[in-house]
């Protein structure tokens, strides 16, 4: 028997008629929305795609993960909260950084047009030649598009996410269209994603502090912002001593 047989089939999380990207057919040749990224090199590909959607500092933390952020998927707040907190939402294309949030910013990766395809899902990521790296390239792009369940939960959160400036969502969608694909999302279990998606936010501070012990680096992600604003206290709590 070989030993990728056992690769179970994938669970496409969402039913064909309910895509929003149906450019993903024979005469394209590309990754849509990458036109650099042919769909030919198959290495290169696949390559992109793990870089697209997996994390390997909190996959390797997902363990601990308890120890920075509530132990709950759902633990995301709606756009639209983001914004009643205070939060100004920060794009990014890393997923290390996705539902990564410090003081008043949070960062969110943008919905990929190919992960919204079934054509996608039913071709490419069935395909038997990504056969080791099958099973966490899956879990991971499940476990991402798991968290716009929780990220767009209304029609106004969807309006965020289609603002010129974010572009978190292609702006031809409708909230109509959009409840019909993510109509599932929150029956994924668990079980389904990899271990960084069985967290939401996680908080930048905490991931900064234990990344030395746990990543052996110094730091997770540096943001002057949050160096200067630490510092800003330490001046303050200093001037206060002094003067009061």
């Amino acid at each position: 028997m070989s030993p990728h047989a056992k690769t179970s089939p994938l669970r496409c999380p969402f039913h064909e008629d309910h895509q929003l990207n149906d450019e993903f057919n024979a005469s394209l040749d590309y990754l849509p929305g990458h036109p650099r990224i042919k769909l030919s090199d198959h290495e290169n590909l696949f390559g992109f795609i793990l870089q697209e959607v997996w994390s390997e500092d909190l996959e390797s933390m997902s363990g601990k993960l308890w120890w920075m952020s509530k132990q709950d998927s759902g633990n995301i707040s709606p756009l639209h909260r983001q914004t009643v907190k205070g939060r100004q939402i920060i794009v990014s294309e890393d997923p290390r950084l996705h539902l990564v949030w410090i003081d008043n910013r949070i960062f969110l990766k943008p919905l990929p047009r190919y992960l919204t395809s079934y054509a996608f899902w039913k071709t490419v990521m069935s395909d038997p030649s990504i056969h080791d790296a099958a099973a966490k390239l899956r879990k991971a792009a499940i476990g991402y598009l798991r968290t716009y369940f929780y990220l767009i939960r209304y029609e106004s959160d969807l309006r965020i996410a289609q603002d010129p400036a974010l572009g978190l969502v292609s702006a031809d969608v409708t909230w109509s269209q959009y409840c019909q694909f993510s109509a599932h999302f929150n029956d994924i279990t668990d079980n389904e994603v990899s271990g960084r998606y069985h967290y939401g936010e996680i908080r930048l501070t905490r991931l900064n502090y234990y990344a030395p012990f746990l990543l052996g680096k110094s730091h997770y992600q540096r943001v002057d912002y949050q160096y200067r604003a630490y510092f800003a206290r330490i001046q303050g709590k200093s001037s206060r001593s002094r003067w009061g």
